[in-house]
């Protein structure tokens, strides 16, 4: 299941497709790479796009940005090519990706500047 969770109103002036695949690559690794009966989380807040998802390691963030990089080959959903595509985007529009681990659970951030 994927919960979201809004505390704002996210605005941010992009390409509309760029956006799309933006959105969707960080959505679509947080379901692929999730444990199984754990929520997704969703948080929208006026400046940030959180996507969270539990596991059980930290993940090798350098590693994961380069291409074909896929952390559980058992994945056949996954190409390795979501979140390199999600870093060139937020790199075109100079828009932060953070990534973090806490409590069991995958962050992913996009923290978007007031424009």
């Amino acid at each position: 299941s994927v919960n979201l969770e809004e505390k704002g109103r996210c605005c941010f002036k992009m390409n509309e497709t760029l956006a799309t695949v933006l959105i969707r690559n960080l959505l679509k690794n947080a379901i692929i790479h999730n444990a199984p009966n754990c929520p997704v989380t969703v948080f929208v807040s006026d400046t940030k796009i959180s996507f969270i998802n539990c596991g059980d390691t930290p993940l090798d963030l350098d590693r994961m940005m380069g291409r074909f990089f896929q952390g559980d080959k058992n994945k056949k959903d996954s190409t390795g090519l979501g979140l390199p595509i999600v870093k060139s985007i937020t790199d075109i529009y100079s828009v932060t990706l953070n990534y973090f681990f806490t409590e069991g659970r995958h962050h992913f951030e996009i923290i978007f500047k007031k424009r």
